[in-house]
């Protein structure tokens, strides 16, 4: 119990470190929200406030009226949602290839991959290919290039090698396959990493131009 009361100078420094690093991330929302409730000529006036000025609407009125805005916002929410799902997809199911030790290739296709993070094409031949490939002006064209990251299938490839080997065999052992495997035992331990790494997608994706 002494052990415990010695902590607790530690545990409410703790706290307090984690409410100001709360207060402080919530203060610009909340300007945001009151600010999109204030009237749009107190707004100018006053700037933003904790407080709401004159009470208004009209700012929502406008985007919910507005076709273009509510279809731009649709067409960001869908563009974000497909292109995390398959990126998921495609880097968990590479990610278990490349951390497959036994995989014909396997030094050769993850310095390959590694390789790729330090050299990038740029705009023009990503434009070009694009374009040649028949994705030009269509939502898809937002959507496959962010798909594979290399960064994140090492960060998945990575906690593959932590899981135990044992696991793997049994499984082998008692008649599944590759696709069974990562499914029912590589997944479901690797979920943390797995989310971790469509949020990274998400963001990167909802925050691009």
């Amino acid at each position: 119990m002494v052990g415990d009361k010695r902590n607790y100078p530690m545990i409410g420094l703790k706290v307090l470190i984690i409410a100001l690093l709360a207060v402080f991330f919530l203060v610009p929302f909340w300007l945001v929200i009151t600010g999109s409730f204030t009237e749009e000529f107190t707004f100018i006036k006053n700037g933003y406030s904790f407080g709401i000025g004159k009470f208004s609407i009209a700012a929502y009125q406008f985007i919910f009226e507005n076709e273009h805005v509510m279809r731009a916002l649709l067409n960001s929410v869908f563009v974000c949602v497909a292109m995390v799902t398959l990126s998921v997809i495609v880097n968990t199911v590479t990610a278990y290839t490349l951390a497959e030790r036994d995989m014909p290739g396997h030094s050769f296709f993850n310095l390959f991959f590694v390789f790729t993070m330090f050299f990038s094409a740029g705009m023009v031949p990503t434009f070009l290919v694009i374009q040649g490939i028949g994705l030009y002006d269509s939502l898809w064209a937002l959507i496959l290039p962010g798909v594979v990251s290399v960064y994140n299938i090492l960060l998945i490839r990575s906690y593959f090698y932590g899981v135990s080997p044992s696991l793997k065999e049994a499984a082998y052992i008692d008649g599944a396959n590759h696709v069974q495997v990562l499914w029912k035992i590589m997944i479901p331990i690797s979920m943390p990493i797995i989310i971790t790494t469509g949020l990274i997608s998400l963001v990167t994706k909802w925050n691009s131009w």
